[in-house]
């Protein structure tokens, strides 16, 4: 029996820099393209997912039911439909990461309005992108304070909603990144190409799986500061120390 319910909103970024390889990585799309059927192999057991999904460039828009084969919004995520979501994108025009939180939001603020969700039931808007704004609010300060007032409304009272962010490739503005997730309680990981994806998303879903995941996330912040550990075996005290003051 699982403990709880999710939304998971993920944003795609179908822009045209997604398309084009950059400081010797490959492109993004490919990155994303890989990513997509990993989303279905999430481990479930401590939350039900209810999965939907949004693309972006210069404007944004929530996927339609039926477009593309086998999807339906806010339902469970088989790999067949996550590989067909992946063949079905197309990049072109600029970057407006600012339409993809307004619309995102306001999704989620639909859906929790008209399924009357509980609290309990927390929402994740779950945006990934190469992070180099071309169209909307580019400046981390100013994007942060233009969707303030949506996130309130989607996340008010004892609800939750957090905001993360899949960084892709090899040309990132991280600062505007980062300014995204900074007051959602969410999380911001990159994977430069495919290899790098499940760290990444170790790191990204930690919050929504609940299992080792989250070991593998407060590791990683460790290894941050310079502390050596073994991914798969016994930790050093060194890194027990570290792992301490992080709450594990």
């Amino acid at each position: 029996k699982t403990a709880g319910e999710a939304d998971v909103l993920v944003m795609l970024d179908l822009s045209g820099s997604m398309g084009a390889a950059a400081r010797g990585a490959p492109p993004p799309i490919d990155t994303l393209r890989d990513a997509l059927p990993c989303l279905s192999q999430l481990d479930q057991s401590t939350v039900k997912m209810h999965w939907a999904f949004g693309t972006f460039n210069a404007e944004a828009s929530m996927m339609g039911d039926g477009g593309v084969a086998g999807y339906a919004a806010w339902q469970p995520l088989t790999e067949a439909t996550a590989r067909n979501i992946g063949l079905s994108l197309k990049t072109y025009g600029r970057t407006n990461l600012e339409a993809a939180l307004v619309v995102g939001l306001d999704a989620l603020r639909d859906r929790r309005e008209a399924e009357d969700l509980p609290p309990a039931h927390v929402q994740h808007l779950v945006i990934f992108t190469d992070g180099r704004p071309t169209e909307g609010e580019d400046q981390p300060h100013r994007l942060k304070s233009r969707f303030a007032d949506r996130l309130a409304a989607v996340g008010h009272g004892d609800c939750a909603v957090l905001v993360h962010v899949l960084g892709l490739g090899g040309d990132l503005d991280r600062d505007v990144i980062k300014a995204v997730t900074a007051d959602t309680r969410g999380i911001t990981a990159f994977a430069r190409d495919s290899p790098q994806l499940a760290e990444a998303f170790a790191k990204l879903f930690a919050p929504l799986t609940k299992t080792a995941a989250a070991l593998v996330l407060k590791i990683a912040d460790a290894r941050e500061d310079g502390v050596r550990y073994e991914r798969h075996g016994l930790l050093t005290d060194a890194t027990r120390r570290v792992l301490t003051t992080l709450d594990i």
